[in-house]
């Protein structure tokens, strides 16, 4: 072949080339712009239901597809608290299984400021397995996941930390990974327990619960919207404002039988009005607990022995 016909193909496969790649590029900057409108669209009124839970579907698909395509400032905001948890909820629940690497949410851990942001992210780990989370990398989040249990002031981070590596199971179904850290977190709680909380929002107490702090006065809208399906039409459950004008702090998980039954005999006055309440007694001679081993979650306590006086 001639020099000249060779020098002509090698331009025509440049071309070629070049094309192929404006084409792909093109491809995937349509892609991004497509998926960053459904980010963009104006969700429907409050009381259509199931128009904005379709959206907040949609913006979740979107959102990972960004995430996956290495566009990400776009995706990080939507992890934030708002008043609608619906595309929040249905990223955390997704990111993980959606074949988004691990390390992008490891490396933004370690940047995000927004504590709502930081909850989100930990808790995506949850949904990752051991292919995807191998424990070569894995075990080198672990002490840093346990210094922000112990640490972190936001009681929402040490909840979601919690949450992720204290157990292998979800109810009655395992985990996509087990941290086996539990040991670990039960260290922690035991050295902290019964000291005062200093700068963080929660503080274990010497029973070994955990309470979160919320520091008053605290103004919030109670009650249910008239849309809410299943809503009690009562005046009660109309929406109100209401203000707490203390701070006070709520236990992070579920008393069990053993506790209560040890607070209610730490507080004879409680107990003796709790065993007013007959079948709903909640002291040990009450009929429901007289079934119930003392690990089982107290579930049903009424709110004057719920409630510290």
């Amino acid at each position: 072949m001639k020099k000249s016909a060779r020098n002509v193909l090698v331009r025509f496969g440049l071309v070629v080339l070049m094309a192929s790649l404006s084409s792909w590029a093109s491809g995937r900057h349509d892609a991004g712009a497509k998926w960053k409108r459904v980010l963009e669209e104006k969700a429907p009124a409050e009381d259509h239901l199931a128009a904005r839970d379709a959206l907040a579907r949609r913006q979740a698909v979107a959102a990972i597809a960004l995430l996956r395509s290495g566009r990400t400032e776009s995706v990080w905001p939507l992890l934030q608290h708002s008043p609608d948890p619906s595309l929040r909820s249905y990223l955390i629940r997704d990111i993980g299984r959606s074949g988004v690497k691990p390390d992008l949410l490891v490396r933004r851990l370690e940047i995000e400021m927004d504590v709502s942001v930081r909850q989100a992210l930990i808790l995506s780990l949850g949904a990752f397995t051991e292919d995807e989370l191998p424990p070569s990398k894995g075990n080198a989040l672990i002490p840093r996941l346990l210094r922000l249990y112990r640490d972190d002031p936001d009681a929402g981070v040490h909840s979601a930390i919690d949450w992720l590596l204290r157990h292998g199971r979800q109810g009655l179904m395992d985990r996509p990974l087990d941290w086996k850290q539990g040991i670990g977190l039960r260290v922690i709680d035991e050295e902290l327990a019964g000291r005062p909380p200093g700068g963080r929002n929660w503080f274990v107490t010497k029973e070994g619960h955990t309470l979160a702090m919320l520091r008053g006065p605290i103004e919030f809208t109670m009650g249910a919207p008239t849309y809410e399906p299943g809503r009690n039409k009562s005046p009660e459950e109309a929406l109100h404002r209401v203000r707490i004008p203390r701070s006070f702090a709520v236990a992070t998980k579920e008393v069990t039988v053993a506790r209560f039954q040890r607070f209610l005999e730490a507080n004879p006055a409680i107990k003796k009005a709790a065993q007013a309440a007959g079948a709903r007694d909640p002291s040990k001679g009450g009929r429901m607990l007289s079934r119930s081993s003392p690990n089982t979650l107290h579930l049903r306590i009424l709110i004057r022995e719920a409630t510290l006086r």
